[in-house]
């Protein structure tokens, strides 16, 4: 008797140990024992997340959101931002904007990720806002939202110097998003204060909205004291927004703005080959000043060139056109040359068009590499 006991109470043990796996209707999964089925764990997998937001449950929707963006071995941008949508959904407005605040350390958002961020500014009301990152993007197809909702806003509570502080504290620390909506909640409460104008026009740069912050510069230019350094102020910030614009901002690219930039490569032609080495200053974050040194052998000659020039750059996702000119000069002779050409992650090249003081005229190719260092502050 004592034996079969003890076999029984193993049994049992495994039984425990060891519950059979089933799966609901529901796409969940639960723990049965001797098939019993003792509740439901459910899958957080997108589709349930994408439902149940569709269906209006918030919260369980960002619970979902939440377990199934840490489960991901490495949620790229899109899921995040969708993760923010999720929340604005659910009415956490802070830490919607913060979510959006942690992918803006990779510059401006793209794609559905940037579609993510408008729909969070338009959910709260910021619709200005909402319509410049919105421009030209199709809402993500899976959304068909039951039950529309709009987010309330709750005016900033306390010395508003105070709140003014923590805004421009935020856009300082790379918080832009969150930064956006506070300014313009301070802007709406105080509309006369030329400062918030400033910090907002900065803090929309930083998302990519520059159609909205040119608007804001706009408004402050009209604040702007006649006699005061107001106006220059505001002349330096649309420099700043311009360039910025012009250089896309930020790593989303693939290549951040820099400080300077070293260039290794050889250069091709039909009658010689040379080794270069370039490094240069960026004077804007799309104009940069150079110096180059060349050693080039042609008919069993060696000869060294010493160089000045200038680069523009046009961003285009993960790479840059560039059109360069260079000034050279050898022992004998000076040499204009233009080089158009692309600068990837994987490597730089150019097509060389030389016009020497000798009168000639000659074409070349040259293959490198360039380092992008000391990032704008």
């Amino acid at each position: 008797m004592p034996r079969l006991i003890a076999l029984l109470a193993v049994a049992l043990g495994l039984a425990i140990l060891a519950p059979q796996l089933r799966a609901d209707d529901e796409g969940s999964q639960s723990f049965g024992i001797f098939g019993r089925k003792m509740g439901a764990v459910p899958q957080h997998n997108l589709k349930t997340a994408r439902r149940q937001l569709n269906d209006g449950q918030y919260a369980l929707a960002v619970l979902s959101y939440q377990a199934y963006v840490a489960g991901a071995s490495n949620p790229d941008k899109d899921l995040r931002a969708e993760y923010a949508y999720a929340l604005a959904k659910a009415g956490l407005r802070d830490t919607a904007f913060l979510k959006l605040d942690e992918l803006s350390l990779g510059g401006p958002l793209r794609g559905d990720a940037r579609w993510y961020a408008a729909d969070v500014f338009s959910h709260f009301g910021y619709n200005g806002i909402a319509k410049d990152l919105a421009s030209g993007l199709q809402k993500p197809s899976w959304i068909h939202l039951k039950k529309p909702s709009k987010g309330a806003v709750t005016p900033p509570a306390g010395d508003y110097r105070i709140q003014a502080l923590r805004a421009n504290r935020l856009g300082a620390q790379n918080r832009p998003y969150l930064a956006s909506a506070l300014f313009e909640d301070l802007i709406d409460a105080h509309p006369n204060d030329f400062l918030l104008y400033l910090g907002l026009s900065l803090s929309l740069q930083k998302i990519g909205a520059y159609k909205s912050a040119e608007v804001v510069l706009d408004k402050a230019a009209i604040l702007a004291s006649p006699t005061g350094p107001d106006k220059g102020l505001i002349k330096a910030r649309r420099i700043q927004l311009r360039l910025a614009e012009q250089a896309g901002q930020g790593p989303e690219t693939g290549l951040l703005p820099s400080h300077f930039l070293a260039f290794v490569g050889g250069q091709f032609s039909s009658d010689s080959a040379s080794f270069n080495a370039r490094l240069g200053y960026f004077v804007t974050p799309v104009l940069d000043a150079n110096v180059s040194l060349g050693v080039s052998g042609a008919n069993d000659t060696t000869n060294f060139t010493l160089g000045a020039g200038a680069q523009y750059y046009w961003p285009q996702g993960r790479n840059r056109g560039v059109l360069g000119a260079t000034l050279g000069v050898d022992s004998s002779t000076v040499t204009c040359t233009i080089s158009p050409g692309l600068t990837t992650p994987q490597g730089s090249y150019y097509l060389d068009v030389a016009f020497s003081s000798s009168g000639t005229v000659s074409l070349g190719i040259t293959i490198g590499d360039t380092i992008y260092f000391g990032g704008w502050q």
